[in-house]
């Protein structure tokens, strides 16, 4: 493709220098949004740059049309633009270039794939090429001359491209990405936190709330029949749960009035629960096996969750029978003291040590993959 002057700005020197400009700042970059500036040439007072061509439409020639409205009804095709664009834009900061006119007529997207392209440097800003920048108003408003301007404005021209889309858009899916709207007008936006807020929210935004559940879990025990003292009502104040030794958790009432008739009138009532890790074997064995798995390195997002919930799935049914077998085993002992000693057991159990093992084990696997997604979690 050629690329040459108006006639009518031919002899004005401000726009042939940024003309030359556009081609110095061009022929310095590589990237797959950019077109390939290939010469640059003079012939009878005129001036060409030869770059390669785009074969496609503009942004607003495309939203002209049914098939661009439908386009970019997409998530996904809503996604795709966003994140090329972002990532040109960044790619031209760390080179030192500012676009400075973002703007519908300035993207391209080719015919072949609609895939994105950026134009146009004419009005582009750098340290050493600076006296020709500029803007289109309603966009990348134009500066004034003394003015440097920064990252934020091609950041904030982003963000007037997305209510342009959504304006020429009957069924833009804007309340999926009113954060990334947001973090357009951010003063303190970069690439990176652009793309983190635009990629989709997938499982690893759950992963949070699993692993806190799996740690959460180690209590359940405890706080699910504590509650159950309060159906003791005035007769049970208090029940004291002690420890002897590492194998023997006895349950006690403290010394207080009780009615003879009450199930936890049974003082000095023991309840040996020293095999407790033995009745868990399934359990403490499978999640032991998950926690070899994830070290492995090549556990899938989808097996992690499968994982957790198998954990919570072999917990509940663990406990669930461990406690009828227990109430069954010891039927002169009251159903409370049987339930906090279990509490008591389990908090103290490998089982509850290995379960702590895999929530952090996935938890760190999750994050390393998602960081962007698990802090959005939080």
């Amino acid at each position: 493709a050629v690329k040459r002057l108006r006639d009518e700005f031919m002899s004005n020197p401000t726009y042939e220098s940024a003309f030359r400009k556009e081609y110095c700042i061009g022929r310095q970059l590589k990237h797959d949004a950019l077109p390939v500036y290939r010469d640059l040439r003079v012939d009878d007072n005129n001036v060409y740059i030869i770059m390669d061509y785009v074969d496609g439409c503009s942004l607003s020639e495309l939203l002209d049309t049914e098939e661009g409205r439908r386009y970019f009804s997409s998530r996904d095709n809503v996604r795709r633009f966003f994140s090329v664009l972002v990532g040109v834009v960044g790619y031209l900061h760390r080179k030192g270039v500012i676009h400075c006119d973002i703007k519908p007529a300035n993207i391209m997207l080719r015919h072949s794939d609609r895939g994105l392209m950026l134009i146009d440097l004419d009005k582009a800003y750098c340290d050493t090429l600076d006296a020709t920048h500029g803007g289109t108003s309603g966009f990348s408003n134009p500066m004034k001359s003394d003015e440097k301007p920064t990252d934020r404005k091609d950041f904030a021209a982003i963000g007037k491209i997305f209510d342009y889309i959504v304006e020429n858009t009957s069924h833009f899916p804007r309340r999926h990405f009113s954060r990334f709207r947001s973090e357009c007008d951010n003063p303190d936006t970069t690439p990176e936190k652009l793309n983190a807020v635009l990629r989709p929210k997938s499982h690893s935004g759950l992963w949070a709330v699993v692993v806190f559940s799996l740690i959460m879990i180690s209590g359940i025990g405890y706080y699910m029949y504590r509650n159950s003292l309060g159906d003791a009502g005035d007769a049970v104040s208090e029940t004291e749960v002690k420890t002897e030794s590492n194998d023997t958790v006895i349950c006690e009432p403290q010394h207080i009035d009780i009615p003879d008739s009450h199930p936890v009138r049974h003082e000095g009532q023991r309840i040996l629960i020293n095999d407790f890790d033995r009745r868990m074997g399934k359990f403490t064995s499978e999640t032991q096996a998950f926690i070899d798995y994830l070290s492995a390195g090549s556990v899938s997002d989808r097996e992690i969750w499968d994982m957790n919930l198998n954990v919570m799935d072999n917990f509940t049914s663990s406990y669930n029978q461990l406690r009828t077998e227990y109430k069954k085993e010891y039927p002169e002992a009251a159903g409370i003291d049987v339930e906090l000693a279990l509490a008591n057991a389990f908090e103290n159990s490998r089982a509850f040590s290995l379960m702590q093992q895999f929530s952090q084990a996935a938890r760190d696997t999750i994050v390393a993959r998602h960081p962007e997604s698990y802090m959005d979690v939080e």
